[in-house]
């Protein structure tokens, strides 16, 4: 339920990893992430990498919450 926070979006076929930051909720966030991906959505850089050829979409990837940035 909280927002404001720094994540990676790590591969678990190659280790490629992704950090970002989001103001919104974490699963609004990623499922903006897994919606891109199952559209294979070109522009978006985690779709392109997770709709790749023998890639598995979203199965492949694994969520971290790195860290709750406090609003000061």
């Amino acid at each position: 339920k909280n927002s404001n926070l720094i994540y990676c979006l790590s591969c678990t076929r190659c280790g490629i990893q992704y950090v970002g930051r989001t103001l919104l909720r974490p699963m609004d966030r990623f499922t903006k992430h897994f919606l891109q991906t199952e559209k294979a959505q070109k522009r978006a850089y985690i779709a392109r990498h997770f709709s790749q050829r023998d890639y598995s979409g979203v199965f492949d990837m694994k969520i971290s919450i790195l860290e709750f940035v406090k609003k000061v």
